[in-house]
Parts: structure tokens; C-alpha cells; sequence
């Protein structure tokens, strides 16, 4: 398992990197990366918040509750992920963050998106999402942009208190994403 990464750490707000090829060090930072998610309570991890500047995300999210049974999919690992299109339509929803524990943000999403990617056995994948998949599938790509839920707040002095003060107390619940 991999520590994850607060604010203000610079590896956050960096452009990640393409991976060039599958090696054995990525599959073993994929797993890691899965690892530290579950731990975390989070549903998506981009590997810049572990550290390392590469453009490679983990999701997951199986729902507990059965009204949330309907936004939950099965773990996926991506490489050098990409947004191929995102639907007009939006929607606006809190988000919160590993790497932000302690607060959220509104954030507006496109509420379908299509996707390519790579997979760890190195075929390249395309797919549609929606929901709360398409969410945060967004979010996980911003990271490997070097962007955070704070980019979107139109109070982030305020949040950045929030923030500041959530650090010095006892540890935070975690975030969905």
C-alpha cells in the first residue's frame, strides 16, 4: 500500500506523464494504487497523488446501500486514459478527494463521457460511462492535469481554511473520490 499524497504536495498539481509501455514496476504500482484506494475508502486514484507522475488511474466502486446500487462499477485500471467526448449535459455535485481530505467542493460534470484507454495486458479500450462513473472518471483525469476540486471553488480561501483546520484535527472520514 502507497501513502497518499495531500495538498499542498507540487507532485499534485503537475502534468502527469504518458506511460510508454507495460512493465512489471507499473503493474506493481497499479496494484498499490488499488490497494491504497480500498483502504482510503475511495473510489478512484490517479497515480500522481501516490507520487508518481504517470498518467495511470484505479477506480471502484461497489455500493453498500441498495439506492446506490444503480452508480456503482467494477474496478478498473487505465493507462494513459483520455476523454474522447463528454454529453452536454451537466450536473453539479459536491466531490471530495483523498488528497483533500476534510472538504468538498461543487463541482459541474458532464454526466456521459466516452473514454479510450490502455489496459494492463496493453490492448487499447474505448468506453461510454455515466453517472457517477463519468464523474469520476473526470476527476481522476483532472489529476493526471495537475488540477484539484480547489481549481473549481469559487471560495477557495475560505476552503483552504477549512482544509487547514481539518488537518490539525483528527483524521477525517474519507472521501468517495
Amino acid at each position: 500500500m502507497l501513502p497518499i499524497l495531500t495538498y499542498p504536495h507540487d507532485a499534485l498539481t503537475r502534468p502527469a506523464l504518458p506511460v510508454p509501455h507495460v512493465t512489471p514496476e507499473v503493474v506493481e504500482l497499479a496494484q498499490e494504487m488499488v490497494a491504497s484506494m480500498r483502504a482510503a475508502g475511495g473510489v478512484g486514484l490517479a497515480a500522481p497523488q501516490v507520487g508518481s507522475s504517470l498518467r495511470l488511474i484505479v477506480l471502484e466502486y461497489a455500493a453498500t446501500r441498495p439506492e446506490e446500487r444503480a452508480d456503482a462499477f467494477p474496478l478498473q485500471i487505465l493507462l494513459n486514459p483520455k476523454l474522447i467526448s463528454a454529453g452536454r449535459e451537466q450536473d453539479t455535485m459536491a466531490e471530495g478527494c483523498l488528497s483533500l481530505p476534510g472538504i468538498e467542493v461543487p463541482v459541474s460534470r458532464a454526466t456521459k463521457v466516452k473514454v479510450r484507454a490502455e489496459t494492463l495486458e496493453g490492448q487499447t479500450i474505448q468506453f461510454r460511462a455515466h453517472g457517477f462513473h463519468a464523474r469520476a472518471l473526470q476527476h481522476e483525469l483532472d489529476h493526471l492535469a495537475g488540477t484539484l476540486i480547489l481549481d473549481y471553488a469559487k471560495n477557495r480561501r475560505q476552503l483552504l481554511r477549512q482544509y487547514e483546520q481539518a488537518r490539525t484535527q483528527a483524521p477525517p472520514s474519507s472521501s468517495r473520490l
